[in-house]
């Protein structure tokens, strides 16, 4: 698990292994955010490739102006950009919006799908909290 990945220069445990990953890579074909690079503002010096920590962008991709579908949108390869040639982009829309833009329109909502997801589980785990401090028993 840990060779895999410098070997095969790709998160493969993620795609093969992990079914969260291998989820995400499916959908990231309809998921409305993606990652897309601005081939004008492009120099062609690879830091992005360098630095994204899963393996999501190639010399191809890059030449193609977008990432491979293991891309999770961290936006480590925005933030090191010389250029800001890297966004955030949401399908359908033209490119050359403003970088902080768009990011805040793929940031709000998907923190309000996270917090959607995983605000049940806060409260539940509040519950038994509460409930454990007062009766001594969690169920």
């Amino acid at each position: 698990m840990i060779l895999l990945p410098i070997l095969s220069k790709r998160r493969i445990q993620c795609g093969l292994f992990c079914p969260l990953g291998a989820l995400q890579s499916l959908t990231n074909k309809i998921n409305i955010f993606e990652v897309r690079i601005d081939r004008d503002k492009c120099v062609d010096c690879g830091r992005c490739i360098s630095l994204c920590p899963t393996f999501s962008l190639d010399e191809a991709s890059i030449q193609q102006g977008r990432t491979l579908l293991s891309c999770t949108r961290c936006g480590k390869c925005m933030d090191h950009c010389p250029k800001g040639a890297i966004s955030y982009h949401i399908k359908g829309t033209k490119l050359g919006v403003s970088a902080e833009k768009a990011r805040a329109l793929f940031l709000y909502p998907a923190f309000l799908f996270g917090m959607t997801l995983g605000g049940g589980m806060l409260s539940m785990a509040i519950w038994r909290l509460l409930k454990l401090v007062t009766t001594g028993s969690m169920f």
